[in-house]
């Protein structure tokens, strides 16, 4: 995917579980299985918009790992593929 629109991928994080492949720092690819849905974010990010929660976008994207349980970023430019 060469190029990621930031509002499409913002609302599809907010719906639900979205796949994202993408290229890390080190050259390597990463699948993660990431949200910016209310119901996965820990309590105290629940009451919080989710787009205060991309302070660096559109060139940075933070979501919730739902595998890792935790907050993870990766850079839009990165970006392979979106499922």
């Amino acid at each position: 995917m060469s190029h990621v629109n930031y509002l499409d991928l913002l609302t599809r994080l907010q719906n639900g579980v979205v796949e994202v492949e993408f290229e890390k720092v080190d050259g390597s690819l990463r699948t993660m299985h990431c949200t910016l849905q209310h119901s996965y974010l820990p309590e105290e990010y629940r009451n919080k918009p989710t787009t205060m929660l991309t302070e660096q976008a559109p060139l940075t994207m933070n979501v919730w790992d739902v595998d890792a349980s935790g907050w993870r970023s990766f850079r839009l430019a990165q970006v392979k593929s979106v499922k």
